[in-house]
Order: structure tokens, then C-alpha cells, then sequence
């Protein structure tokens, strides 16, 4: 079994993407379950958001779990634009498997996010001068990514500007190296480790679909619109919801008003619908997952699409769901997930990636 552990849920959902479609059996696992059959665990340990102290003892409580567990081998997912506490969730890491370093390739040579001269890039923009600068959580203040961890010796960061980089990368890796990083690294190192890719089956558009975004970086990039040209109607949510107070009626209006379009158009998104730091981030995303569990409740859905990690992990505890099992692909790194045989197929991605567009209806076979 191979164990990787990613501080949100659209991570960890992203390598059981990759793995499925190198031939493994894949699971997403918000509670460390290590009696399975799936050949990958991907385990959601969400810590992004927490304190580096907090995210460092919440690893340290799954020390004893993750040694008994006895994987073939240990990745750390991490944010592919740093956010996060990796410095501080590395070197726990180091200390529970007893790895001499760590490899640390967080760059997607694939999506055009590279390490040049020490110095992450998104295309020919350096990280601190792209919109993650403003991140409301984990803004980017410098693009050299040592620097961002701390300048931790136990930590090689090789430069990756091509695939061939990043599978040289993979190949540095023994059993005294915790390999880290983002989703390119992760599938070197199963190409290393004989699992090569299949050829991709992907899934398009089929079925009711219920979109739900939390993310701010998604709406940032003009999600709405997205929705718009897809033919998507957006509820976004009421003002009322925004404070406090629970406003039930408010609620109610709006999940009634999300149950009619998608019955008139087969598909809609609820979301938050700001594009600035909102105050009281968990309330918001837990009332977006009260108001996705009641449309639930009473349309016909056959794909749920979450994005954001935060948002999806919200959703996940709302529906007491920890388990979930790859079954199909609409992307390479897009899995569809499901609890149960007779659940919704449920698509998780960050906010910081568009939707492809097998998602979207009208893309059917």
C-alpha cells in the first residue's frame, strides 16, 4: 500500500486521480483506514489552514498509525503554490518515518508551474507577483521556495522546468528520502516504481450535476461566467448568511431556489460568490454544505462537484462521508469518487485549476 498523506482534500483527491490512472485502486480517506484493498490511500489530514504548531501536532497523532499501517512507501502532498504549513509538516514527517531528507518538488511542469534557479514560477510570472500573492490565508511573499520553508537543510529542492526534471527528481528517491510535493512528482515517481500511465478513460458529462464553490480564487477566475457559458445557473449565497446570525428562511429561499434550476436546466452551482477575504471563512463554508445537503436531500443527483479544499472537506463532514473510492476519471488528476454504489459520483479539484470540460453538461458522448 502506498500511503500518501496531503493537507486538504482536493489534494488528496488529485493523487487518487493520478494513481487510478496508472492502473492502481485508489481511495480518498479523511480518517486514516489502513485495513483496505485500494493498492493507494490518499489521506485528507487537513491541516492547511491550521497554525504550523497545530499542523505539526495533528501529524504527530498519526505517527503511531501511520508506522502500524507499514505503507510500501510515504508522499507528502503539498499545495503546488506553497500555502500551507510544509516546512513544519515535513519535518515531522522526517522524524515519525525516520527519513535522513526530504525531495521536494512542488512544481507542475504539466500546468506550466516550474523551479528555476531556486525560484517558483507560473508561467513567466514569478510566485509573490501572481494573484496567490493576495491569498487570504497564505499570500506569497517571496518566490524562492526554500525561503518559503524555512531554509531547512534536510530539504533538497531541485529545479523542475520539464518532465524530464521531474522524473530525474523521482529517480534521486530511496528508502532514506521522503519524496514531497505536487501532482507531477507524484506520478514520476509511480512511473519509477513500475506503475506506468494507461491509457486515460475519461468520463464526460452525464446526469444531474450539483457544482458547489467556496473557493475564492476559483470566483476570482471567473467562475460565474464559466458557469454562464455552460449553461450553469449560479445561486449564490444570501446576504442574510454572510453574518451570524442563522437566518433560516434565508436558507431555505435559497436552497428552494437552487432545487428549481436545477430541475429546469439539469445542473446548477451554489456558491459563496465573493471574490474578497470574507470574515468567518468555516461558518460560510459549513452553510454552503448545510445548503449542498439539502438539495441533496430532495433532487435526483447523480455528480456532485466540489472545489476548493476546504469547501470539499466541509461537504465531506456534512454528509459524515470519510471513505471514498475512485471509480471513473474526467481528467487525468480528476477522479470521480464515490461512497456508496448508489451515491453521486463526487469530483473534487482545487480552486487555483478550471474545470475541464468533460464536467460541464452538453459534453456527453
Amino acid at each position: 500500500m502506498i500511503l500518501v498523506v496531503a493537507d486538504d482534500l482536493s489534494g488528496a483527491a488529485e493523487l487518487a486521480g493520478i494513481a487510478f490512472a496508472h492502473g492502481l485502486t485508489a481511495e480518498v480517506q479523511t480518517e486514516l483506514q489502513p485495513r483496505t484493498e485500494a493498492q493507494v490511500i490518499c489521506l485528507d489530514t487537513d491541516t492547511r489552514r491550521l497554525e504550523p504548531e497545530a499542523a505539526a501536532a495533528g501529524l504527530r497523532k498519526l505517527a503511531r498509525r501511520i508506522k502500524a499501517a507499514a505503507p510500501e512507501f510515504i508522499f507528502k502532498k503539498t499545495d503546488s503554490v506553497l500555502r500551507g504549513n510544509i516546512g513544519a509538516e515535513l519535518g515531522v514527517l522526517l522524524e515519525i518515518t525516520a527519513r535522513v531528507r526530504a525531495i521536494f518538488v512542488p512544481a507542475n511542469p504539466s500546468r506550466g508551474r516550474t523551479i528555476r534557479g531556486g525560484e517558483y514560477w507560473i508561467g513567466n510570472t514569478p510566485l509573490h507577483k501572481t494573484d496567490f500573492a493576495r491569498d487570504p490565508q497564505h499570500p506569497s511573499t517571496t518566490a524562492t521556495v526554500a525561503v518559503r520553508l524555512g531554509n531547512d537543510p534536510a530539504i533538497t529542492i531541485p529545479d523542475a522546468t520539464t518532465e524530464v526534471d521531474v522524473l530525474t527528481a523521482a529517480r534521486a528517491c530511496d528508502d532514506l528520502v521522503l519524496p514531497a510535493g505536487a501532482g507531477d512528482f507524484f506520478a514520476a515517481l509511480l512511473e519509477t516504481r513500475g506503475h506506468a500511465a494507461m491509457p486515460a478513460e475519461i468520463t464526460t458529462a452525464a446526469g444531474p450535476a450539483l457544482f458547489v464553490c467556496g473557493s475564492l480564487t476559483a470566483w476570482g477566475r471567473g467562475r460565474s461566467s464559466q458557469c454562464e457559458t455552460h449553461g450553469v445557473p449560479v445561486c449564490a449565497m444570501p446576504a442574510e448568511l454572510f453574518g451570524q446570525s442563522e437566518h433560516p428562511a434565508a436558507l431555505h429561499a435559497w436552497v428552494r431556489s437552487a432545487c428549481a434550476a436545477m430541475g429546469e436546466h439539469g445542473a446548477v452551482m451554489l456558491a459563496i460568490g465573493r471574490m474578497k477575504a470574507v470574515e468567518r471563512a468555516p461558518l460560510l463554508e459549513a452553510r454552503l454544505a448545510q445548503a449542498m445537503a439539502m438539495v441533496l436531500a430532495q433532487m435526483d443527483v447523480a455528480r456532485l462537484l466540489l472545489e476548493g479544499g476546504a469547501t470539499a472537506s466541509a461537504a465531506l463532514r456534512r454528509l459524515k462521508w470519510s471513505r471514498l473510492s475512485a471509480v471513473d476519471l474526467a481528467a487525468v488528476d480528476l477522479p470521480g469518487l464515490r461512497m456508496a454504489e448508489d451515491g453521486p459520483r463526487v469530483f473534487i479539484k482545487p480552486g487555483s485549476y478550471d474545470w475541464p470540460d468533460s464536467v460541464w453538461p452538453g459534453e456527453e458522448n
